[in-house]
């Protein structure tokens, strides 16, 4: 989760430093997410469909099963393990 207000080169920052494999965005976003895309090099797709930087990820979320995870995928994770960042004002909470 970053901080919505963070824009350009901290956006970018952000995004990079936390080796993120996508971006997914709430429409209101896609004019700052679409001004750095070139430099993201990465997956980039809006939650709402409004803004696809990405055919290729069209319909991933939709797609999402509702089941729960088999145990395999699962096995090994434990409760300290890193589940995201969140980047408000430029702390790294």
């Amino acid at each position: 989760m970053i901080n919505t207000s963070i824009k350009e080169k901290g956006l970018v920052h952000c995004i990079k430093i936390s080796q993120s494999k996508m971006v997914v965005f709430g429409a209101e976003l896609g004019q700052a997410v679409g001004s750095v895309k070139d430099q993201l090099g990465m997956l980039l797709f809006s939650r709402e469909g409004a803004v696809e930087f990405c055919p290729c990820a069209d319909g991933l979320l939709a797609k999402q099963s509702d089941a729960p995870p088999s145990p395999s995928l699962v096995a090994g994770i434990t409760m300290s393990d890193p589940f995201g960042y969140i980047y408000t004002s430029g702390a790294r909470l």
